[in-house]
């Protein structure tokens, strides 16, 4: 999800759901959620979104949340762990 500040609360602009070769625009509830915010919007086609995600996690413009355990998340997500640098998980 991107999201904006205003009168220091975040709020949402876009919020996209990602599965595996898909990516909507669409409220889903999913089991991980990360939201960054709407000034690294330009950058997606321009930058690898791992570098994006990275860049805004380093700025403390990211943050995430997960609605399963962490073991769960391993399970049937362990295929990403490539990626866990990158999401700095």
């Amino acid at each position: 999800a991107f999201y904006h500040m205003a009168e220091n609360y975040r709020v949402f602009d876009k919020v996209y759901y990602i599965t595996t070769g898909s990516v909507e625009e669409k409220l889903e509830d999913a089991d991980m959620e990360i939201w960054i915010h709407s000034d690294y919007v330009n950058q997606i086609g321009q930058m690898d979104l791992c570098n994006i995600v990275s860049d805004a996690r380093v700025s403390g413009q990211m943050g995430s949340n997960s609605r399963v355990s962490k073991a769960e998340l391993l399970v049937q997500y362990g295929g990403m762990m490539g990626y866990r640098d990158c999401l700095g998980f």
